[in-house]
């Protein structure tokens, strides 16, 4: 291929995978096939980079590089390996395939298309409980909620509150919670769940993202300590975090103890 070639192929693909990032769940393996041809064909040259790691890191693409490694090693497996089309998975979107994939990629065939089949047809809850008994976890607890309910008004240090006592930091946010019995259930099994495809705890929008509290998890937050919130309250939680703690306590602790029970 001549060097020009090379230089617009490069930035087509560049072009691509800045368009489709930002709408990586419905692009999902059209994302990972731009990424391949670019690592595969050595294009990131072309686009004045280094490295492929380089390419990865500037702003307007931003992939961690365990995650674009990740995407291409599912692309080779469905449609190369598997010989599925990106037509034949579109029905199945990214998240699902994300956590289809290491229980799948040591699988025959046959049941390969059977769980592919349970990620199309499949509501969420029902889905997410499949995998999780597959994987000896216990299954998930519904939740429901609704965004804009204030909670009730209730003192977090009496008796009667209905969410347990916790103690505050001077300026108001909590400085630690009271213990729980994990019945057996391990740190990664918990964290799995939080990071799992379920719903926000707060406001019950899909696709929630694990949120450390009382600490995040740059301040050293524990991963025991981590509850579901979707990418807007996620970003509300860190932009006020004493505000959303108190706005919506009673919803966070009624979550995050309620799955202990």
């Amino acid at each position: 291929m001549k060097e020009l070639e090379r230089g617009n192929l490069a930035h087509k693909y560049e072009l691509k995978v800045k368009y489709i990032k930002s709408e990586i769940g419905k692009h999902f393996l059209v994302l990972a096939e731009a990424l391949i041809q670019i690592h595969d064909n050595k294009l990131w040259k072309y686009l004045d980079h280094n490295s492929f790691s380089s390419f990865l890191a500037q702003g307007e693409v931003s992939i961690p590089r365990s995650s674009a490694y990740r995407l291409m090693d599912m692309y080779r497996f469905f449609v190369t390996d598997m010989c599925l089309t990106v037509d034949n998975l579109s029905e199945v979107d990214g998240e699902r395939l994300t956590t289809l994939y290491p229980i799948v990629k040591e699988l025959p065939p046959h049941d390969v298309h059977e769980w592919l089949g349970k990620a199309k047809e499949y509501s969420k809850s029902d889905f997410i409980n499949e995998v999780r008994e597959y994987r000896g976890q216990k299954a998930m607890k519904p939740h429901n909620s609704s965004l804009g309910v204030t909670p009730a008004p209730c003192d977090l240090n009496a008796v009667n509150s209905p969410v347990p006592c916790v103690c505050l930091n001077a300026d108001g946010t909590p400085a630690n919670i009271i213990p729980v019995n994990t019945q057996g259930i391990t740190k990664e099994e918990y964290y799995d769940h939080v990071t799992a495809d379920i719903r926000c705890c707060v406001c019950s929008t899909e696709h929630a993202e694990p949120h450390h509290f009382p600490k995040s998890k740059g301040a050293g937050g524990d991963d025991w300590k981590a509850i579901p919130l979707c990418r807007r309250c996620h970003t509300i939680a860190h932009d006020d975090p004493i505000e959303f703690f108190w706005t919506y306590r009673v919803k966070i602790f009624d979550w995050f103890y309620g799955f202990f029970e």
